[in-house]
């Protein structure tokens, strides 16, 4: 309560009625928190967790991941700021079409129904343009809702985006972070390979090593029905790897180093990658604690919210 009351003034407020503490809930203190926050930063703080619910990924690693529930959060997180967003101001040459409008054309928009010019409102853009930070923690994801949230990221974003990780980020969830102008990655916190995992929660790229010359036919026909699955998850991870490069504007050599570093690594799936080895690997990351006024800030909000949620095993 030390840094959050201070920042909203709640700090030895609480009265005592009937015998019990009144004052602000986690949640309510967790809200008011995070909309001073945001108006102090200018900016729209996105909260990316890894969810309760389980998953098939979750059922073999006995953790929980991110899934299609926080994708669509997302969706409706951006839906929300885009449409409160204020509508572009007319370009110039409307203006000066208005002023320099002939006779005929004056004519013809006085004779149109007026129903049909209520009806007529501005197109509500695609891409927020403001600033967003996400403060991350999970331990992965399911390849259907990354390649969503990569997706809204690159593509349905035109502001500055910045992630910080005041815990972990661990396989989807580096790739998601990659897919960000900055990551902040606070000094004991980690990141972990990006190798995609497939079926029984074995590494696809561990399936496409098995040699099927040798092997009986019988587990030969079934393993290469695998393979080609696992071939299929490999791409993916791969097309967008190259959607993340080129919004970054990597060289060849820079893809190759990501490549091998993160995800053709030969170290298990559940390696932590510290903040020295990810600097080496990816360009836009930073020490988090290098933001000295708004680090403590976020690390104050990532723990309110695990106090709001404090049933959860995070």
């Amino acid at each position: 309560m030390d840094m959050i009351g201070s920042l909203l003034g709640l700090g030895g407020g609480n009265s005592v009625l009937s015998g019990r503490l009144l004052g602000p809930s986690p949640e309510q203190l967790f809200r008011d928190y995070k909309s001073k926050l945001e108006k102090n930063l200018n900016t729209k703080i996105f909260m990316l967790y890894q969810g309760k619910e389980t998953s098939w990924m979750s059922s073999f690693t006995g953790s929980e991941t991110i899934s299609w529930t926080q994708a669509k959060d997302f969706i409706d997180f951006l839906r929300d700021e885009v449409e409160r967003s204020p509508a572009p101001a007319p370009a110039p040459e409307d203006h000066i079409a208005e002023i320099f409008d002939n006779t005929s054309e004056k004519k013809k928009e006085e004779s149109e129904d007026e129903d049909e010019k209520e009806e007529k409102v501005l197109e509500i853009p695609q891409k927020y343009e403001g600033r967003i930070d996400i403060i991350l923690h999970c331990n992965g994801g399911d390849a259907y809702a990354t390649e969503i949230l990569v997706h809204l990221l690159l593509d349905y974003t035109a502001g500055p985006i910045h992630v910080w990780i005041p815990y972990k980020a661990m396989s989807a969830g580096t790739l998601i972070a990659m897919a960000v102008d900055k990551i902040h990655l606070e000094s004991k916190a980690h990141m972990g390979p990006i190798d995609p995992q497939y079926s029984w929660g074995i590494a696809a790229n561990d399936v496409l090593a098995v040699d099927l010359k040798n092997s009986a036919s019988s587990v030969g026909d079934a393993m290469l029905f695998v393979q080609k699955g696992a071939e299929k998850v490999v791409n993916d991870w791969n097309v967008m790897i190259d959607s993340i490069a080129s919004y970054h504007g990597w060289s060849e050599e820079q893809k190759r180093t990501v490549r091998e570093r993160l995800m053709f690594r030969g170290s298990s799936h559940g390696k932590p990658i510290f903040l020295p080895e990810m600097r080496e690997i990816l360009q836009h990351v930073e020490n988090a604690e290098e933001g000295k006024e708004t680090w403590p800030l976020m690390l104050e909000l990532s723990k309110n919210y695990m106090n709001c949620n404090e049933k959860k095993s995070y």
